[in-house]
């Protein structure tokens, strides 16, 4: 009983890790890098559909800051690292 109590407590605590690491990552390594400098582009410019997909939010207002798409994607993306790593450590 305490092997599965552990488990799934490491599984949280692994995915939490990975939550901030993958966030930190995307928002300020890698969008910066893909997403026009200006804040204000999509303005007066098509939004092509992946930023719109994974960036633009229905409170957006045309800034990319964001979407819940996004979000819950980087949450599935987290508890599949922490599930692996938690499996990596208990067997070992």
């Amino acid at each position: 009983m305490k092997n599965i109590f552990f488990s799934k407590i490491s599984i949280l605590i692994f995915s939490v890790i990975y939550y901030v690491i993958i966030y930190y990552l995307d928002f300020y390594i890698t969008s910066p890098l893909i997403l026009p400098t200006d804040y204000c582009y999509y303005h007066t410019h098509e939004t092509p559909f992946w930023v719109e997909l994974l960036y633009m939010s229905a409170g957006s207002n045309g800034h990319p800051d964001g979407s819940v798409i996004h979000f819950i994607l980087l949450i599935i993306i987290s508890l599949f690292l922490g599930k692996i790593t938690n499996k990596i450590i208990i067997k070992s």
